[in-house]
C-alpha cells in the first residue's frame, strides 16, 4: 500500500475530493492571510539590532520625560526622543505635507540600525540642516543612489539629505518619510539598556535620578504594539471558528465515505493486511487533502496581497506601510502548516478511524446495508458541534451590527452635514508671530467665505478638532481662587463663525466676536461637562481660569459663555473642550468647518483649493478636503469593518452548520430506510414521519444553540471590548439569533424529512 494507491482512491471520488480540496483552500487561506495581517502588527521583531534592550520610559502623569535625566541613569546606555509631526516639503509638484518625525541627536545612535544609503545621523547632526528619509519616499523620488547630500526644503528651509533608512524601519508607525534631528523636548523617550538590566531596574534606576517621579518602563517592542490590533485578532479567531465548522463538516463527509468502504476495509483485512495499514492509508489519503488544501490557500493569500490591504480599515494599513508586509515569513508559514495539520487530524484522520472499527464477518454479511448507531451519533454530535460554534459567529456578529449601528446614530453634539472639512496649513518661516498668523487667517476668512454657496466659514485650530481620543483626558489648567484643584480641558482657538458652521449649540453667555482680538480682554468658552464638573453649584460665566501655553504664557482668562459638549465618535463620555479666540490664540494650521449654502459641500472643494492657492502659492498642498460626516464616519471604519466581516464569517459559518445538518438528516433517513418502511407498514402517518426526522434535527439543533449561547456568554468580556453602548448579553439578540439558528436547521433537514415521507414501504423491507 504506496502513494499510488493513495492516489488511486481519491481520484474513485474525483467531485468529493476537489471540494474538500476547495474547501480548505479557502479557510486555510482566510486564516492564513489574517494570521499575515497578526504577524506584521504584533509579531515581527523591531528591526534594530539589540532590540530586546530598548524600552520607552514615560512618567505615570503622562507628561514627557527628558531624554537627558534618563541617560544619567546607570542602568541606560543611550536615551534619545522622538515626536511625530506634520513636514511641508517642496518638491516639483509642489508643497505638500508629509508625515515624519523630529528627533533628539541621541535617538537614531540609541537604535543602531544601519542605513540603506549614506550614513544614519548621530549625535552632532543635532540642530544642523541635515535629514534621513524613508526607503518608500526615496523611491518615491526616483531611488537615485547618490542620493546623500541632496538638498531638500522642508518648512521654507534647506536641508541636506544624509542617508536614507532601512526599507523595514519603524518607530510608532510604518509610513514616515522624514527623521529631523531637531527636536528640544517632548515626545515619547526611548532607551538602551545596558545588557541583563530588568525593566524593573531600569525603572528603580530612573526613578532614583528623576527625584521620586513615578515611570513606567515598557519594552519598546510591548509599547509599540498598535491599540487598533483587536478587530484583527478577533477576525483571526471568527475564521479559526469557521474552519472548525468545515472541519466538523468534512468530517461528516469523511465518515460517510468511510462507512461506504467498510466493506473494501473488511475484504483487505481477512486478506491479511494489518490494521496499521489501514489506518496508513486514510492519513496518506487525508493528508494529500489536506496538503493540497494548505497549498492552495497559501497561494490564495499571496495572490491577494493587494485586496487584503485594500479591505483593512485605514488606520490598521497604516501601520502595515513599509516592504512587503504581508510577506509569508517562517511565522506565516508553521501557522499555515500547523493549522492544516490540525485540520487533516480533526476532518480525515478520526473519522476514519471510526470506520476501521467492525466485524469481518458482519461486515462482509451486511455490505450493502449502511446502517451504524454509532456512526449516526457521531454525525449528530458533529452537527451539534457545528451549530454552537455558529450560533458563536451570529451572536458575534449580531451584537456588532447592533453596536454599529448605534454608533453611526449616536449624537456627537454638532451637525456634520453640509458641511466641508478642509486642513490648512502654512509655513511658520513666512508667519513667524501670532499677527502674521491672525491676518492670513482673516484673510482665508474673507476669500472662502466670498465662493458662491459658502454660508460659513469656522476656523478651528489645532487641526485634530473636533475630536480628540476615544479617551481623552485634556490638558490640566488653573481655576482662580481654588488652588490644588486639577482641572482638566481640551483647549481649541476657534473663530466667531465657528459654532454656526458646525451648528454647535450656545448654552450661556456668548461666543466670541470680531471684538475678541488679542489687543481686548483674554477670554474662554467652555463645553457644558467641563462647567458641570468643576462648576456644579454655580455659573461659571464670568470666572477666571489660566491655561497652560497661553499667550502671554499663563495669563487669567474670563469665562463668557458654556456651549454644548462634542463627542469623539468612539468615545464613550463628552469630551471635557475649552475655547480660545482664535484672534487670541492663533496657529499656523487650522481646520476649515465651511458649511454650504446650498448643495453638496463637494461643489465647494474645487474653488477652495483655487483660493487657497491664490492665498499663499508657497503654503503646502490642502491635505484633505472632505465633508464632515464623512469624517466622522471614518472614525467608525474599523468597527464598520470588523462588522462586515463578522456578518460574512457568520453567514459563512451558518451555512456551513446548515449543509451539515441537511448531510446528516440524509445520512439518517437512508440509514434507518428498512426502519421507517416497518413503521410506515405497521400503520404509522406521514405526518409521524416527518416529526421524527425533524425532531431529530431539532434536539441537534437546540443542544447546539444552548452550547452556542453558553458559549457567547463565556466569551461576553471579549465580545464587549468591540461594542458601543450595547451589552454582550443583549437577551433580545442572543435568544434572535438562537430562534433564527435553529429555525434554519429545521429548513435544512425538511428535504430528507419529506424523503422519509415517501419511503415505500414494499421497497423498504425487500431491501432490507
Amino acid at each position: 500500500m504506496g502513494m499510488r494507491d493513495c492516489f488511486r482512491a481519491i481520484r474513485t471520488q474525483p467531485a468529493t475530493s476537489a471540494s474538500i480540496v476547495t474547501v480548505l483552500a479557502l479557510c486555510l487561506g482566510a486564516n492564513s492571510a489574517l494570521f499575515t495581517v497578526v504577524n506584521a502588527l504584533l509579531l515581527r521583531p523591531l528591526p534594530f539590532p539589540g532590540s530586546e534592550q530598548l524600552v520607552e520610559v514615560s512618567l505615570l502623569d503622562g507628561e514627557p520625560v527628558s531624554p537627558q535625566a534618563v541617560a544619567e541613569a546607570g542602568s541606560v546606555r543611550l536615551a534619545g526622543s522622538f515626536l511625530s509631526t506634520s513636514l511641508a516639503v517642496a518638491g516639483p509638484d509642489g508643497v505638500r505635507n508629509v508625515f515624519g518625525f523630529r528627533v533628539t541627536g541621541g535617538l537614531t545612535p540609541l537604535l543602531g540600525f544601519r542605513p540603506a544609503l549614506g550614513r544614519a545621523l548621530t549625535g552632532a547632526d543635532y540642530g544642523r540642516k541635515v535629514v534621513m528619509i524613508g526607503y518608500e519616499y526615496w523611491q518615491e523620488l526616483g531611488a537615485p543612489p547618490d542620493i546623500e547630500g541632496q538638498a531638500l526644503t522642508i518648512d521654507g528651509e534647506v536641508y541636506f539629505i544624509a542617508g536614507v533608512l532601512p526599507a523595514g524601519f519603524f518607530l510608532s508607525v510604518r509610513d514616515a518619510k522624514l527623521i529631523v534631528p531637531d527636536l528640544a523636548g517632548g515626545g515619547r523617550t526611548l532607551a538602551r539598556l545596558h545588557p541583563g538590566v530588568t525593566a524593573a531596574a531600569a525603572r528603580a534606576g530612573i526613578e532614583s535620578v528623576l527625584k521620586g517621579k513615578r515611570v513606567r518602563v515598557t519594552p519598546l517592542a510591548q509599547a509599540f504594539q498598535p491599540s487598533d490590533s483587536r478587530p484583527v485578532l478577533l477576525l483571526l479567531a471568527t475564521a479559526a471558528l469557521v474552519l472548525l465548522i468545515t472541519c466538523a463538516n468534512l468530517a461528516n463527509l469523511q465518515l460517510v465515505r468511510g462507512l461506504a468502504r467498510r466493506r473494501e476495509f473488511a475484504v483487505r483485512t481477512a486478506m491479511g493486511a494489518s490494521h496499521g495499514k489501514l489506518v496508513a492509508q486514510l492519513a496518506c489519503e487525508s493528508g494529500l487533502l489536506g496538503a493540497a488544501g494548505a497549498a492552495l490557500g497559501l497561494l490564495l493569500t499571496r495572490v491577494l496581497h493587494d485586496a487584503i490591504l485594500g479591505l483593512l480599515p485605514a488606520n490598521v494599513a497604516r501601520r502595515m506601510a513599509g516592504a512587503d508586509p504581508l510577506a509569508a515569513d517562517v511565522r506565516v508559514i508553521l501557522f499555515s502548516l500547523a493549522a492544516a495539520l490540525l485540520t487533516v487530524i480533526i476532518f480525515g484522520v478520526l473519522p476514519g478511524l471510526s470506520s476501521l472499527r467492525f466485524d469481518i464477518t458482519a461486515a462482509l454479511r451486511d455490505a450493502g446495508r449502511t446502517t451504524h448507531g454509532a456512526s449516526r451519533k457521531s454525525g449528530s454530535l458533529l452537527v451539534a458541534v457545528e451549530i454552537m460554534l455558529a450560533v458563536m459567529l451570529l451572536a458575534g456578529a449580531a451584537l456588532s451590527f447592533k453596536s454599529l449601528a448605534r454608533l453611526e446614530s449616536r449624537y456627537l453634539g454638532f451637525r456634520g452635514g453640509g458641511v466641508l472639512r478642509v486642513m490648512t496649513g502654512f509655513l511658520v518661516s513666512r508667519y513667524p508671530n501670532a499677527a502674521h498668523q491672525v491676518a492670513v487667517y482673516r484673510e482665508v476668512e474673507r476669500r472662502i467665505g466670498a465662493i458662491a454657496g459658502a454660508a460659513e466659514v469656522g476656523i478651528v485650530a489645532p487641526q485634530v478638532f473636533p475630536f480628540g481620543g476615544p479617551g481623552v483626558r485634556g490638558a490640566p489648567f488653573e481655576i482662580f481662587g481654588r488652588p490644588g484643584l486639577e482641572a482638566r480641558a481640551e483647549v481649541y482657538a476657534a473663530n466667531p463663525a465657528y459654532p454656526r458652521a458646525i451648528r454647535l449649540p450656545l448654552l450661556r453667555g456668548r461666543w466670541f466676536t470680531d471684538a475678541d482680538t488679542a489687543a481686548a480682554q483674554p477670554v474662554a468658552v467652555l463645553s457644558e461637562s467641563v462647567a458641570a464638573r468643576y462648576w456644579p453649584r454655580e455659573d461659571c460665566v464670568g470666572g477666571r481660569v489660566r491655561f497652560s501655553g497661553g499667550a502671554p504664557p499663563h495669563e487669567w482668562v474670563t469665562i463668557v459663555g458654556v456651549v454644548g459638549d462634542v463627542r469623539n465618535p468612539m468615545g464613550a463620555h463628552w469630551q471635557p473642550t475649552a475655547y480660545r479666540p482664535f484672534a487670541q490664540t492663533p496657529y499656523t494650521g487650522a481646520t476649515l468647518m465651511i458649511r454650504s449654502g446650498r448643495g453638496a459641500p463637494q461643489a465647494l472643494a474645487g474653488a477652495v483649493r483655487r483660493e487657497m492657492r491664490a492665498i499663499d502659492p508657497s503654503a503646502p498642498a490642502i491635505r484633505l478636503v472632505d465633508p464632515l460626516d464623512a469624517a466622522v464616519r471614518d472614525y467608525s471604519a474599523a468597527q464598520r469593518f470588523t462588522t462586515r466581516m463578522l456578518g460574512v464569517f457568520a453567514a459563512i459559518g451558518l451555512a456551513l452548520a446548515a449543509a451539515g445538518v441537511y448531510g446528516v438528516m440524509r445520512y439518517w433517513v437512508a440509514s434507518r430506510t428498512g426502519e421507517i418502511g416497518v413503521r410506515v407498514a405497521l400503520g404509522a402517518q406521514r405526518s409521524e414521519v416527518l416529526r421524527l426526522v425533524l425532531g431529530r434535527a431539532l434536539a441537534a439543533a437546540a443542544v447546539g444553540s444552548a452550547a452556542g449561547l453558553l458559549g457567547a456568554l463565556a466569551l461576553r468580556k471579549v465580545i464587549a471590548s468591540m461594542l458601543v453602548d450595547v451589552s454582550a448579553t443583549d437577551p433580545v439578540i442572543l435568544a434572535a439569533v438562537a430562534g433564527a439558528v435553529i429555525t434554519v436547521a429545521l429548513i435544512s433537514a425538511w428535504p430528507p424529512a419529506r424523503r422519509a415521507t415517501r419511503i415505500d414501504p414494499a421497497t423498504a423491507l425487500r431491501a432490507e
